[in-house]
């Protein structure tokens, strides 16, 4: 009956050595695990920062382009009000020259008149003293 009792304390301290072993692997497993997890979370965090980093520029250049956006609105409208100043200048000097240009036909017509007026009067006088 002794042996009987150390056969089976025999057998559990095996079994229990045996599932201590298998334990021991499943954490040791577990932890290769981790050390692998703990790597790739090092990886994501250099990954993200190197992310923030990349936002942080584009912002920096966005910034920048609305900057340069701003500038060229206000360039733009510059221009428009030049344009509009020039647009008016030439309306003016348009209807100045129109002015000027009917003055001119109105001197044109009068003196075309008067030439053929002194032509007539001419001949009159050729025919007179013809006579």
């Amino acid at each position: 009956m002794v042996e009987e009792r150390l056969d089976r304390m025999e057998e559990m301290l095996t079994t229990l050595i045996k599932l201590v072993g298998t334990q021991n692997e499943k954490l040791s497993a577990i932890s290769q695990e981790q050390t692998v997890m703990k790597e790739d979370v090092s990886i994501l965090k250099g990954d993200m920062s190197a992310m923030k980093s990349d936002v942080a520029t584009m912002k920096a250049e966005m910034s920048s382009v609305k900057s340069g956006v701003a500038t060229m609105k206000g360039d733009m409208s510059a221009v428009k009000e030049e344009m509009f100043s020039v647009k008016n200048e030439d309306t003016k000097r348009h209807a100045e020259i129109l002015n000027k240009l009917a003055g001119i036909q109105a001197d044109r017509d009068f003196i075309w008149k008067k030439a053929a007026s002194n032509e007539r009067e001419l001949e009159k006088l050729k025919i007179m003293l013809r006579l």
